[in-house]
């Protein structure tokens, strides 16, 4: 039976484990609700880091040029989440990520995904780790996307949404009753027209195929209305012929422990076949394509 709580997280170069690295994790381990250590480390993955990646993470290639190589911190980090329940917000993310540096060293090693209590448990507008966090009482010291501080907030979430009651040989979890979960809002893109005729050939989304997967911090058919404002069109399912995969939250129940959803992994298929060369994005830099018509009238 694991003796210890540790609370995960990881910053990456982008959201594919196949092809992005990882250039930060942390850890804060628990011995019943008691903190007795913490673990923190950047990562140089060796490839420069895209200004997406850092526009969402702050996390510069100057940064991490120093920084210990992901095969130098297998031992030190292992030893550290030993005899340990792994915890995080979307944590087949971070262990997706963890499993493609260390192939299966992960394995049989138990965990639990606190955004799944989040689901459950509260009627949010969205359950982006920044908006549980905050509506819960956490406030962060540094900033939420360093992945020290997403575990400091994860942790804050976990004791919030749970009562824990320890044995000599068990942790058992009592959560309050769950509010009726939130589903995707059912829309047909074909039925949305912009609310104006879209006149800037030139903004980034003009005649762009367009595709949503995951939950969003707002409604499907409120981001789908704005692409098509700018004069994208939106679909229903990835093809060859689609231009960007906007990627929100995925729910692991739903997609599976790969936290990868159909969608996207059709996206990379196509992507890998040469058939397609889909742009694959987070909601964040979906919002600033949008904005650029702001900037241009």
């Amino acid at each position: 039976m694991p003796h210890f709580i540790v609370f995960i997280d990881v910053e990456t170069t982008g959201i594919n484990p196949a092809q992005d690295a990882i250039v930060q994790i942390s850890a804060i381990k628990f011995f019943g609700t008691q903190e007795i250590d913490r673990f923190n480390t950047y990562i140089n993955p060796n490839r420069s880091i895209p200004p997406e990646a850092t526009s969402i993470n702050s996390i510069t290639d100057a940064m991490v040029a120093d920084a210990p190589p992901i095969h130098a911190i297998k031992d030190k980090f292992f030893d550290f989440i030993k005899h340990s329940v792994l915890v995080g917000y979307n944590v087949t993310f971070d262990l997706s990520f963890i499993s493609a540096a260390y192939g299966a060293a992960l394995h049989g090693i138990p965990y639990i995904d606190v955004m799944n209590w989040a689901h459950t448990y509260l009627d949010l507008p969205n359950y982006r780790l920044e908006t549980v966090a905050k509506y819960l009482g956490f406030h962060a010291t540094g900033s939420f996307h360093d992945s020290l501080t997403d575990c400091e907030a994860t942790a804050n979430i976990f004791w919030k949404l749970c009562v824990q009651e320890l044995s000599s040989d068990s942790y058992i979890f009592h959560a309050p009753k769950p509010a009726k979960r939130k589903k995707f809002d059912k829309f047909c893109p074909k039925e949305i027209v912009p609310r104006t005729t879209p006149t800037d050939t030139s903004h980034p989304l003009y005649g762009k195929k367009i595709v949503f997967t995951g939950d969003l911090s707002i409604t499907r058919h409120e981001a789908a209305q704005m692409a098509v404002d700018v004069g994208a069109s939106v679909k229903s399912t990835v093809s060859s012929k689609t231009n960007y995969l906007i990627v929100g939250v995925q729910d692991p129940t739903v997609v599976g422990s790969g936290g990868t959803s159909g969608k996207e992994k059709k996206a990379y298929e196509l992507n890998a076949l040469g058939k397609a060369s889909i742009k694959i994005i987070t909601e964040s830099e979906f919002m600033s394509l949008l904005g650029e018509v702001i900037q241009c009238g």
